[in-house]
This record gives structure tokens, sequence and C-alpha cells, in this order.
């Protein structure tokens, strides 16, 4: 109680303490970077970080320049420093100290001014995080971040794609399971990271989240996508899997780059596998073509001539999914052509 009546007054200090006349040396808000600034270790021992995790998120927001400059220095090299905070224990269930930078990062996020900061802390985070019981992970934080639909921040989205892009730069892998975490899909659902309590953090002159607004981002990620899938059949399994909610043009492109992965990659391996995804998925949309989520006629025939073009070589590859599949004869008239023929 003696924590959190503190952490409050020293919130209010900073964000009103002007208004109320406060004789603070420098200023209200000097006057609460200094107290933070004087906590003994705070850039050098993730103990005093991970003992302050019930207020940390006030806290940041009372003084987020030192704050988020401690987290910073914890976080440099290989993050051992600071990775001890992702340690779980509990008699009821699993908790960790994590989940206090966590929130005090997403309440920083919401603000255009350290969006950037906030950021680039959860993504070394998510690179040194070991995982856990605990659902609430710096990649999580992450997608509720930049999801499109419902972006838990104020930064405009010209902002928040030139984040995503530095994010894709400094750190490839973290990057891409951000943005394949964002590609659209019919049935999704979120809610909003933690959120300054006193400041007003952007939100006065936050861009109006329309339709055009969400088309667009889903765009910019699709585009990231295709462009970072590469030759990873990995990656192109998500594209694929994904492709069901992308539009036409979009589906065009995702046709384009997988007659380059097939014209690029000759090893059997990666082949394989991307067709036996794109199969899945064609047979899958003609198997329930009356749905209103499958795709068009014209644009799974394009996707078979693709298959034709994908199909391995090697006669055990191509009938291998006869015995791994428990309803063969479910498959549509592609797949009922292979089982006549063998």
């Amino acid at each position: 109680w003696l924590r959190d009546g503190l952490t409050q007054t020293l919130l209010l200090i900073a964000v009103r303490g002007d208004d109320a006349n406060l004789a603070c040396p420098g200023g209200s808000q000097s006057y609460a970077n200094g107290v933070i600034t004087g906590l003994p270790g705070l850039a050098r021992d993730q103990r005093l970080m991970a003992s302050l995790h019930s207020q940390l998120p006030l806290l940041m927001e009372a003084a987020p320049d030192p704050l988020l400059l401690a987290l910073e220095q914890l976080l440099e090299g290989d993050g051992k420093r600071i990775i001890d905070i992702f340690t779980e224990s509990g008699w009821f269930g699993p908790s960790s100290y994590h989940t206090g930078v966590l929130w005090a990062l997403e309440s920083q996020a919401w603000d255009p001014r350290y969006f950037d900061r906030a950021v680039s802390a959860l993504v070394k985070l998510a690179k040194i995080d070991p995982g856990g019981k605990l659902a609430n992970r710096p990649l999580g934080s992450l997608r509720t971040i930049f999801l499109p639909w419902l972006p838990s921040t104020n930064a405009p989205l010209s902002m928040r794609l030139g984040t995503l892009d530095s994010v894709i730069r400094r750190e490839p892998e973290i990057g891409w399971r951000l943005l394949a975490s964002l590609l659209p899909s019919f049935h999704d659902s979120s809610m909003n990271t933690y959120k300054p309590h006193w400041r007003d953090a952007g939100a006065s002159e936050k861009e109006i989240l329309t339709r055009r607004v969400v088309f667009n981002t889903y765009q910019a990620v699709i585009d990231r996508a295709l462009r970072h899938a590469g030759d990873d059949p990995d990656r192109w399994e998500k594209v694929i899997t994904s492709m069901h909610a992308f539009d036409r043009e979009d589906l065009a492109r995702v046709r384009e780059g997988l007659q380059n992965f097939a014209e690029r990659v000759q090893a059997a391996p990666s082949r394989f596998r991307v067709w036996s995804v794109l199969r899945e998925e064609v047979n899958r949309h003609k198997r329930f073509e009356s749905a209103d989520w499958a795709l068009r006629k014209e644009d799974l025939e394009q996707f078979e001539t693709l298959l034709k073009h994908l199909e391995p070589s090697d006669v055990v590859d191509q009938y291998v999914w006869l015995f791994d599949e428990y309803h063969p004869y479910d498959a549509e008239p592609y797949e009922r052509s292979k089982i006549d023929a063998a």
C-alpha cells in the first residue's frame, strides 16, 4: 500500500505538479525523473526492476525517460542481466516478474513519442524470452500493439509501419514472427494493452481507425510477408494457410511469389513441403466451395496449375499423402486422379 501510494503521488507530481504550483527545482517532471534516476542499481541489477514489477506501469508513466534508459541498459548485449525476470514461480499458478515490465512498456507504446523505444525494448525481450506457462509474452504484446484492426497505440499508421520495418531489419526472425501473427484472419480476438492513467499519450490527436486505414495496414503486412518469405518453406506455409483472407490482388501476388519460389528452389524437401501445404489448402477450399470463406473457382484453378509445377518428381512423395490422410477419398478431382493412377 505504501509503495502504491508513493507511486501514485510521484505520478501526480509529474503530471500535475506544475499546474498545482509545486515548488520542484527544475519543474515537476524533472523532480520525478530525479527520483527514479536516484534508485540505486536500477540500470545494473534486474532484482530492483523485478521488486518494483507491480508499480512499474505507473512509474513508467511518471518518469518514462529514466526507466526506459535503465531497461535499455539492462537489455544490452545478450540480455543475461535481465533474463531472470522470466523465471516463473507460484503455488496456485505460475507468476513472473516480467509481466510488470511488459505492462510498463505497453503503456509507453501508446505514446507516439516513446513508441519506437518501447517497441525496441519489447523486441529485445522477445529475443531472449525462454518461454513458459504464462500466456503473457513479449511477442504477444507486440502483436497487440501492431494489430491492424485494433492497434494498442496512438501512433499513426506511417509511424507503425516505419517501426515495423526497423524491427524486421534489426531482428529478422522476431520481425517475421510478428508479421506472421498480423496476417489477416476471418476470426480474431484481442483486448487493449495497459493504458496510461493520467497522460494524454497522443490520444487527442489519434488517427481515426477507418476501414481504409485497416485495409491499408493489412496490405502493408501482406506486402512485407511476401517480400520476406524468401525461399523458406515454413514462411510460405504461413502465407498459404492465411491466404483465404487475402483479396484477389494479393492472391495474384501469392501465386507470383510461389511461381518464383518454384523456379528458384530446386531442393526436393523444400519444394515438397510447399507443394503439400498448397495441395491441402486448395483441396480444402474445393471441398467446401459453397462456404463464404472459400476461394473462387478461377483462383483455385490457377493454384492447381502451380501445384503441377511444384509437384515432386519422386513417385513416393507424390502418393505418400494417401497413407497419411484418414479419408483420402474425400479428395477433389485433382487428388482422385492420383488415386486412380495409383
